[in-house]
């Protein structure tokens, strides 16, 4: 701060000696030159209405869709395919209208992708609270309620993710946090009831929310898209992820990981290759692929590379994933560092 007066009062006194209309030009090209710099700013903190419509698309869905199995369970028996049809038609709605903005962050065209995205999801809340694969239902009121609830919880924090993408901020903690709270007094409700299933599967819900939330955002917002930086905060009670990660793949183990950077992932004790922009962890192959991601075999709890909790691909057998820590599954490894069915 000393050196600003030697620095500043000579060419105070050069912009003296100018001309009026010297000094004009310099003006008008101080000014111009404060406005590029702005302008470049505001690109770079600018939102994407693309994007926040497109979260708020599959945050419908996902609620919706969660209703109709709710109802199912709660009398018994199969989901109404008029009920699932009438989500699809409001999703397929709502996504169009995000595209007529010409800022989406992820190519356009992505509805059948985002839309296999929560039909996976909702069907793995409704296996993992009834016990049933599908089909007729028993009738629960305790399952049908926890159900919706994991719906209501997931189109909740799609709002928040919504919100954060249309200012091109970061997704506000106390907005993911209110969903939470509410999330637990619901499943808390829920299991008061004397017909579960199971009981005490709030942890293990609110995992599959941000298993589901994370891969959402890696199809809505690739990596690289995003011109800020930001460390997102914990999407559930029990879990902190990154953003940045990247998909690493090991040609010769046949899997792929998520490294937290393109050089962590090839200054590795074992060199990997890194995937390209927006790739994604592909489980059939062990591979770095365009999205989506395809399951196969997961080894989840991970202490080796990067500690991130997931390994997929041919290459992860049960002998390789017990000696790596993990556990052996089929799914998608993704960069929370869950393996999803």
């Amino acid at each position: 701060m000393n050196r600003a007066p030697v620095q500043y009062v000579p060419r105070l006194f050069t912009f003296c000696r100018l001309i009026p209309s010297q000094r004009t030009t310099v003006w008008a090209g101080t000014i111009l030159f404060a406005l590029v710099v702005l302008s470049a700013d505001m690109a770079r903190a600018a939102g994407s209405k693309c994007t926040a419509a497109k979260y708020n698309a599959a945050g419908q869905r996902v609620a919706d869709e969660a209703k109709c199995f709710g109802k199912a369970v709660k009398k018994g028996g199969g989901v109404d395919s008029a009920c699932l049809l009438k989500a699809e038609g409001m999703f397929a709605s709502l996504f169009m209208k995000a595209e007529s903005h010409a800022d989406c962050l992820a190519p356009k065209g992505d509805a059948g992708t985002v839309a296999a995205t929560v039909d996976a999801f909702v069907e793995d809340i409704g296996r993992t609270v009834t016990g049933s694969a599908g089909g007729a239902f028993v009738a629960s009121k305790c399952n049908a309620k926890k159900i919706e609830a994991v719906g209501t919880t997931a189109g909740a924090k799609a709002k928040c993710e919504s919100k954060a993408a249309r200012k091109g901020a970061a997704v506000a903690p106390g907005c993911l946090s209110n969903a939470d709270g509410k999330f637990g007094h619901a499943i808390g409700k829920a299991e008061g009831k004397g017909d579960c299933t199971q009981k005490g599967q709030r942890a293990t819900l609110e995992a599959r929310v941000g298993a589901f939330m994370d891969a959402l955002m890696s199809q809505l917002q690739p990596t690289g898209s995003v011109t800020t930086t930001t460390t997102r905060t914990a999407r559930t009670t029990t879990t902190t992820t990154s953003a940045t990660h990247i998909c690493c793949h090991f040609a010769s183990g046949g899997t792929c990981d998520w490294a937290p950077s393109a050089e962590a992932c090839s200054r590795n004790e074992v060199p990997g290759t890194p995937g390209a922009s927006g790739s994604v962890c592909n489980g059939a192959t062990g591979t770095c692929t365009s999205p989506p991601a395809s399951a196969g075999p997961c080894c989840s709890g991970v202490t080796a590379f990067f500690s991130n909790a997931c390994s997929g691909g041919p290459g992860e057998t049960a002998s390789v994933c017990s000696a790596e820590g993990g556990t052996l599954s089929t799914g998608v490894c993704h960069p929370s560092g869950a393996c999803v069915p």
